[in-house]
């Protein structure tokens, strides 16, 4: 299906501008923390945020975005790396506003953020939806299907669609996206995002209850080809939203997550979010468990101020995996592998991989 996403962009520009680097002056730098051996590559960059709209008018929506980049770098015309992040929680017009302190540390990082909404549907656009998918709405109520697990990867795929048209509406970033590098990285129900537009199966109707015999969303996907890593924060496992059993086992892109002992909310403990590692397939996959009962559902979207001490180590190893994937930095994939969590942590936190 062919979508005509575009963007209006309306500038608001934090801090001022400082003289711009040249491009063949500039190198990424990055290296390890003294005091605690931790991948560190942050720069006193002025982040110059950009707030808009995206019309993805093959479906009907409108997603408000809000970008965040480095304003130096931008003027300089560096090619920058994207991160798309997906917020969590329900569909919320101020979606976008949230986890502020992952998109400055993305952009301190020398990356270009970009922030959207999930807007909620009223009953008529909801019911809409169900019946593009062949379902009344008795069917799809009585079935389960969340009209966010679709609106959801779709959004994001429609935010991908738009990437190339950042450097035309937003001037300052005419030479600086690299739209070769890209990544997608949320919280919670944004974790759910990620690795929807990653690949994993979906059972648009989990309870069954009503689903037409031989419907056959029962296990689809909404697979994006572009992204090269996903960042999946208090990930949900089979049973919980649209996962099943099967739903991890064919994603084949690096991957990281994290999640903690004390990572529950409603239907969702855990060791449940632990099993969608068990299961998902091998080769460039990462988990960061922090093993105490201060590692709550929030100190994964760096906004619990009970576990702020826990927030370095979760930001030093994401950025240290998206450097590795995305910019095929060795540096970055040795703090992957060094070991440095466990013993700055003293054991309270461990990275694995497989």
């Amino acid at each position: 299906m062919s979508r005509t996403p575009s963007l209006f962009a309306c500038c608001a520009a934090l801090g001022l501008l400082v003289p711009a680097v040249a491009v063949a002056d500039f190198v990424h730098v990055a290296g390890f923390e003294p005091a605690t051996a931790l991948y560190a590559n942050s720069q006193p960059h002025t982040i110059v945020v950009v707030d808009g709209s995206i019309a993805d008018t093959a479906h009907g929506r409108t997603i408000p975005v809000r970008v965040r980049y480095p304003a130096q770098l931008a003027a300089a015309g560096v090619p920058l790396p994207i991160v798309v992040w997906v917020h969590g929680g329900d569909a919320d017009p101020n979606g976008r506003n949230g986890s502020q302190q992952w998109s400055e540390a993305f952009v301190r990082a020398d990356y270009i953020t970009v922030h959207f909404s999930v807007l909620p549907r009223n009953a008529a656009q909801r019911e809409a939806l169900w019946q593009e998918f062949g379902l009344d709405a008795s069917q799809g109520s009585s079935c389960g299907f969340n009209v966010v697990y679709v609106d959801r990867p779709r959004d994001t795929i429609a935010v991908l669609d738009a990437l190339p048209s950042l450097g035309v509406l937003i001037p300052a970033l005419a030479n600086a996206v690299d739209l070769s590098r890209v990544a997608v990285a949320g919280h919670s129900f944004g974790a759910y995002t990620s690795r929807a537009v990653a690949g994993a199966r979906l059972d648009l109707c989990p309870t069954g209850v009503g689903a037409p015999a031989g419907w056959p969303y029962r296990d689809t996907a909404f697979r994006d080809p572009r992204p090269l890593a996903f960042v999946a924060l208090s990930p949900q496992g089979p049973g919980r939203f649209a996962f099943f059993e099967q739903s991890f086992g064919g994603l084949d892109r690096p991957d990281f997550m994290a999640t903690g002992a004390a990572d529950a909310t409603p239907g969702e403990l855990p060791a449940d979010r632990l099993r969608s590692y068990e299961l998902i397939a091998p080769r460039s996959k990462y988990l960061l468990y922090i093993d105490s009962p201060r590692a709550s559902h929030g100190s994964f979207n760096l906004t619990d101020p009970n576990s702020n001490d826990f927030d370095p180590w979760l930001e030093a190893h994401v950025l240290a995996f998206l450097d590795a994937y995305l910019r095929g930095s060795p540096l970055a994939l040795e703090a992957l592998h060094s070991g440095a969590l466990q013993g700055v942590s003293s054991g309270v936190a461990t990275l694995e991989w497989k």
